[in-house]
């Protein structure tokens, strides 16, 4: 069985830290965070974020754009 991932965008503060650290604390599931701070700008990196979220069951766009 192909285990699947959780990928969260905007997840280093507020709400989306909170999801984060939810689902790291309850989930066996591999959690993906990604925001401007390890290199993922929503807006500059759309096609790097699409291409890194394969396989992800769930996928919770939580970065703000402006």
């Amino acid at each position: 069985m192909t285990e699947k991932k959780i990928v969260i965008t905007g997840h280093t503060r507020g709400i989306g830290k909170s999801i984060y650290d939810k689902f790291s604390e309850i989930s066996c599931r591999e959690i993906v965070g990604m925001s401007r701070s390890n290199g993922y700008d929503i807006e500059a990196d759309f096609d790097k974020i699409v291409l890194a979220a394969p396989g992800a069951e769930l996928f919770i766009n939580n970065a703000y754009s402006g």
